[in-house]
């Protein structure tokens, strides 16, 4: 059983996929503002991660602003001290919550964190069931580059954490879209939807197959977009059998999830 390749299928018109309202482009004061921001959240969030967490953070900022988080001492027994420490308190309290909310700042700006219902990816929690056993050991192996935080891989590809984020939203969470959707007719009958990714997305992804995927082993079942593989690779291990079963599964990657 065989099939003819076509080496030319025509197409429609390559149409971009619907977006968000288009927004009015920032002035350059307000870029350098936002810039401004971004720089002294993620040295806000180095330092976070330098004191060992946001509560040791915070701690450490009260003491700094001479606070004194702690109890009421037990030689405070006149109304006017009891009066003072919890004035101290309210005020301490304030602090604190100011404390935290440029912490949440900074983890927005350093990390990646939500990126859709059921995908986040929170680099401060003990490996998760989708981290490979000994795979330290496996990187090295494969020569991958040793990187274990979103910041230094959005260092590694040239690009701002904000913008790695932006690029990783799961569909149902982004509000636009970085590829472009056409359709070819199929052979069967009927319009295959062609989604390809927009040029920084395609930028990156190329990044990321040269520096990681390339370098992965792969089944030798598989021979679509391989060095050295290709249809007629696919078809020499059937070659003279008495049935040659085909299969396609329908809408395969519309379908896969992130899990």
């Amino acid at each position: 059983m065989t099939n003819r390749i076509d080496l030319e299928v025509s197409a429609s018109a390559p149409v971009l996929s619907p977006q968000a309202p288009a927004r009015a482009p920032l002035t350059a004061a307000e870029r350098q503002a936002r810039l401004q921001v971004r720089q002294a959240a993620e040295a806000r969030w180095r330092d976070i991660q330098s004191a060992g967490g946001v509560e040791a953070w915070i701690h450490a900022q009260l003491i700094e602003a001479q606070h004194t988080p702690h109890a009421l001492p037990s030689d405070a027994q006149s109304e006017a001290q009891r009066k003072a420490f919890k004035e101290a308190k309210i005020a301490e309290r304030a602090a604190r919550k100011k404390l935290r909310t440029l912490a949440n700042e900074a983890r927005h700006f350093g990390t990646i964190g939500f990126l859709g219902h059921g995908v986040h990816w929170d680099e401060l929690k003990d490996p998760d069931s989708f981290d490979l056993l000994d795979r330290e050991a496996l990187a090295q192996r494969n020569g991958l580059p040793a990187i274990e935080t979103a910041a230094q891989l959005a260092e590694a590809m040239g690009i701002s954490l904000s913008t790695l984020r932006w690029m990783t939203f799961h569909r149902e969470a982004d509000t636009g879209t970085h590829y472009r959707t056409w359709t070819i007719p199929k052979r069967s009958g009927g319009e295959r939807t062609i989604t390809a990714p927009l040029h920084q997305l395609k930028t990156l992804q190329r990044w990321a197959l040269r520096h990681y995927f390339e370098k992965l082993a792969v089944h030798s079942a598989a021979h679509g977009f391989l060095p050295a593989r290709n249809v007629l690779s696919n078809a020499l291990p059937h070659a003279g059998a008495d049935v040659v079963v085909k299969l396609d599964l329908q809408n395969f990657f519309p379908t896969v999830h992130w899990k």
